[in-house]
């Protein structure tokens, strides 16, 4: 995944050179963090609280086990957003991982109803994934279809929406950043 940083950089540039020297930014998957020293530590902190997380919420009806192979990815966002810093990390990877257990219980019957009609399900037996099916949005579109737990559609849906606001805002604050930069760059230019 690092081949991927100067390939990267490359099209930023080009883009940068052909449209006018734009600030382009340019989205790569979370797995270019998994190999941070963070990220590692993190994840494997994660596992055991994972499935500890998953005994005591109420409610519950996953044990992750099969899913802990993804942790790096819920993890690997966590540490950015918190520099690095592993205690909030684990404070907020723990609401996460409460979160996404909750709406992966929720969607159960959804899953096997979708391993059963392409026949990998048979008889009593029930699939349930915390990476697909402990999606946020995955939830939503669900309960908007259905609308039969509107008080989880609610707070999922809520606090969704909080988190779309916020990051819309940093890119508002970012891009009002970078726009100060260029002109005080232009300025002490002339």
């Amino acid at each position: 995944m690092d081949g991927l940083n100067p390939i990267a950089k490359q099209a930023r540039t080009r883009l940068q050179s052909k449209f006018g020297g734009d600030d382009y930014l340019i989205g790569l998957d979370p797995a270019l963090l998994l190999g941070q020293t963070n990220v590692v530590s993190a994840s494997l902190m994660f596992i055991p609280l994972t499935i500890f997380i998953a005994v005591l919420l109420p409610g519950n009806a996953i044990l992750p086990f099969g899913d802990l192979a993804t942790i790096g990815f819920f993890v690997a966002m966590g540490v950015a957003v918190h520099s690095g810093n592993l205690f909030r990390t684990i404070i907020s990877g723990s609401i996460i991982m409460a979160g996404t257990l909750w709406i992966a219980t929720q969607t159960i019957p959804f899953l096997t109803k979708l391993g059963q009609t392409t026949g990998h399900v048979t008889g009593s037996n029930l699939i349930g994934s915390m990476d697909q099916g402990g999606a946020p949005i995955t939830y939503i579109l669900i309960e908007l279809f259905r609308l039969e737990n509107l008080g989880g559609l609610i707070i999922i849906g809520g606090v969704y929406a909080v988190a779309v606001a916020m990051t819309w805002s940093r890119a508002k604050q970012y891009e009002k950043q970078v726009q100060q930069e260029k002109d005080a760059l232009t300025e002490a230019n002339a």
